[in-house]
């Protein structure tokens, strides 16, 4: 499974936890568990936006509202830990 995702953030780019558990049939509890350990690893980086609180109807993220508006998002994408970019 981390090979996926590994792969899978390779080919499509930075991605929101709940998008990964989906696209990689996996319970999203158990991706951040898997992000976390890949992210300690330095193979993938975390990738925090404040929405400030709350959704005022952007939808440049893809992320539904109801998960926007519990106050951020976070994203994971590959590469090692200070890359940025």
């Amino acid at each position: 499974m981390l090979k996926q995702i590994r792969d899978y953030l390779d080919a499509n780019g930075a991605c929101e936890t709940a998008v990964l558990a989906l696209r990689l049939d996996a319970d999203e509890s158990a991706m951040r568990g898997m992000l976390e350990f890949l992210e300690q690893r330095g193979e993938v980086r975390r990738i925090e936006i404040d929405c400030g609180g709350g959704c005022a109807g952007c939808t440049s993220c893809g992320t539904p509202a109801d998960s926007r508006a519990k106050g951020g998002v976070v994203f994971w994408s590959r590469g090692r830990r200070g890359v940025t970019g």
